[in-house]
């Protein structure tokens, strides 16, 4: 499960500004951050199935990728979803291509998928959402469909909406991203405020786990929020900042890339 705020196209020339939790089993190995080899992909990497959720070219390419809730589905899927996203990156084709052939396959279990570039942004679910490109606004997705108001999705765009983009309307592209929107951006991804009950999605779990799903940030004895990330690109370059959360460790660890040719 993971969970995505994206302001797309919203900030003055800083088309990408995006920042995300990702949640998993604590035992699912993965790498962090960086710059793969042979490849122009800068992403973190699952261990398992060598996919990402989340990456970028220095070309300007990005995507995000959630897994969509549906426990009564078990049966065997021949890729992983992971690769949904290194496929678009390692490609050619424009955002809504991918995401229109994408579309004719069958091949994944349940997904959002949000591909992009510095010009277009288009969203896919193949559980209800066919392509759609995304006019410039405040996104956000967890793991039901975009168009489905999960409480931890409304409680991240309102913190977005009040805390983050009046510090990033006052800041400068072509830069990294401020200190105080990222301080700001880590405390917001570190919410552990809960659903009330009466708001809880029903998506064919117990009560009790859609209680501990439904906070921004997850923390269970066996899952919970792996990676918190920050992706900002504009033509002058991007940033892309990391923070993996070890439940035996009291600090996360921060890992940073980025160029701007300023």
């Amino acid at each position: 499960m993971c969970i995505t705020a994206l302001a797309w196209q919203l900030l003055p020339d800083r088309p990408v500004f995006l920042m995300s939790n990702r949640d998993e089993f604590y035992a699912r190995a993965s790498a962090p951050l960086g710059e793969w080899i042979d490849s122009t992909i800068v992403a973190g990497q699952d261990c398992v199935s060598h996919g990402t959720w989340l990456g970028m070219t220095k070309q300007g390419k990005w995507a995000v990728l959630t897994n969509y809730r549906e426990p009564q589905s078990a049966q065997a899927h021949d890729r992983s979803r992971g690769l949904l996203v290194t496929d678009y990156l390692n490609s050619d084709t424009s955002p809504m291509a991918f995401a229109q052939q994408l579309a004719a396959q069958h091949s994944y279990a349940g997904f959002n998928l949000i591909v992009g570039n510095l010009e277009q942004a288009v969203v896919l679910s193949n559980r209800g959402t066919p392509p759609t490109p995304l006019a410039s606004g405040l996104y956000t997705l967890s793991n039901g469909l975009i168009s489905e108001p999960w409480p931890k999705m409304e409680r991240l765009r309102l913190r977005v909406t009040q805390e983050v983009l009046p510090l990033m309307l006052a800041s400068k592209a072509g830069q990294p991203v401020p200190e105080d929107v990222v301080n700001t951006v880590w405390h917001i991804l570190n919410d552990r405020i809960q659903a009330e009950d009466d708001a809880l999605p029903n998506t064919g779990i117990s009560p009790d786990w859609e209680k501990l799903l439904s906070s921004i940030f997850i923390q269970t004895p066996m899952y919970g929020t792996r990676v918190s990330s920050i992706l900002t690109l504009d033509r002058e370059g991007y940033e892309f900042l990391e923070k993996t959360h070890v439940p035996e460790q009291p600090e996360p660890v921060l890992i940073k890339t980025g160029y701007w040719n300023t």
